[in-house]
């Protein structure tokens, strides 16, 4: 059997900072900058933002190497990229520099399947985050370099699957909203006949038909319970399909005061903002 070892062992772990907003001098430099908003893929090729060296001096941030891991500790918990290129993180993001032990690819996809119990083990009342000893304490598989490559290789096929499935998916629905507006829509000839409504008066005439979140203060995370009424988040619209991620239920007597934001089954539920990993939806 494989034994394993303290990642906080094998890796070198640094954190980052935010340079003051309000010197500019700090900002539009040579150096890119990440946050949890660059994190669109497994690899970090570009930021959104960069700052100037004045700007590292001047705050907690530091350069990262390329060829780091990158995982945010608040905010999307969970996540994992390699950076192609140095690049300076905010306080948001931890980078995990590999010793001589460890492969960088195979140390990413460890984390990534680790993202479950990270998203257990966060804490916070509003933006949820895991502290640096858990990171530390993660158990990794001891293997040799040659055989973490190995599988970071199977891993790497795997991925470029799924990949190519998600572009695939993403084409099939921008083929079916092409097609909706090809049959439907003001180009076509039968247009001028039909007449017209708006989406409130398709729904139901019961209290508060069109509802809308989110809860905001009407619910926090420490108001969750492991059993009770379902609530349905952004994380629960994949690809225009419903998908059970991770499980939020709460009690019988805060359903009783959320109860406007019910919806019943065979309701239409459209997601109004990008996915956060906030708390975002309706009870039901």
């Amino acid at each position: 059997m494989t034994g394993v070892v303290a990642l906080g062992g094998l890796v070198e772990i640094r954190g980052g900072g935010t340079p003051s907003r309000n010197v500019p001098e700090y900002w539009g430099g040579d150096i890119p900058w990440a946050t949890v908003k660059d994190f669109t893929s497994t690899y970090i090729d570009s930021t959104l933002e960069r700052i100037t060296a004045e700007g590292v001096a001047n705050s907690a941030t530091n350069v990262i190497p390329a060829g780091a891991i990158i995982v945010p500790t608040r905010m999307a918990v969970g996540k994992a990229a390699i950076n192609k290129i140095a690049l300076a993180i905010n306080q948001d993001l931890k980078a995990l520099i590999p010793g001589k032990d460890v492969d960088a690819k195979f140390l990413m996809y460890f984390l990534l399947s680790q993202a479950p119990y990270l998203e257990r083990r966060a804490q916070g009342a509003t933006v949820k985050g895991i502290k640096l000893d858990l990171l530390q304490s993660l158990e990794f598989p001891r293997l040799a370099v040659e055989e973490q490559r190995r599988i970071a290789t199977i891993l790497d096929k795997a991925e470029d699957i799924r990949r190519r499935r998600d572009q695939f998916n993403q084409q099939a629905d921008d083929f079916l909203r092409s097609a909706f507006v090809h049959l439907v829509g003001f180009k076509n000839p039968q247009h001028q006949k039909w007449k017209l409504l708006k989406v409130e008066d398709l729904a139901m005439p019961r209290k508060g038909s069109m509802r809308t979140g989110p809860f905001g203060s009407d619910l926090r995370h420490s108001e969750f319970v492991d059993a009770g009424i379902a609530v349905l988040g952004i994380d629960n619209a994949v690809q225009n399909r419903f998908a059970w991620g991770e499980r939020r239920y709460i009690s019988e007597e805060k359903f009783e005061k959320l109860r406007r934001y019910e919806v019943h089954p065979g309701d239409v539920i459209i997601t109004i903002m990008e996915y956060d990993r906030e708390v975002s939806g309706c009870a039901g």
